[in-house]
């Protein structure tokens, strides 16, 4: 048991180094970016803080993709009942109210 928990603790002491160094660049970039040296913000930042912010981006996508389909048909929604109280007619000759009530 204590070789499995001393590689354990190796891999979690080294991903904890990684987010220190990494946490450091980042910083050291933001405030690079800040004083407007430009070329030395983009100098500091690796692949690997690219790749998973692209992931974090990616993912992030996803995550709010269901709630902006759910808002616009809430939108939807608050238009069609606002025009079929107000007995506004479209293009068609009919009003929404009659594709309302056939639906």
């Amino acid at each position: 048991m204590y070789p499995e928990y001393k590689q354990r603790l190796g891999n979690n002491l080294s991903q904890y180094n990684d987010f220190i160094s990494r946490a450091k660049r980042l910083s050291a970039a933001n405030d690079a970016l800040l004083l407007g040296k430009m070329e030395l913000g983009y100098n500091a930042i690796q692949e690997d803080d690219l790749q998973i912010f692209t992931k974090w981006l990616i993912t992030y996508f996803h995550s709010i993709k269901r709630f902006n389909q759910f808002y616009k048909v809430l939108i939807f929604s608050r238009i069609v009942i606002e025009n079929n109280l107000t007995g506004v007619t479209f293009g068609l000759g009919c009003s929404m109210g009659a594709h309302v009530a056939q639906v």
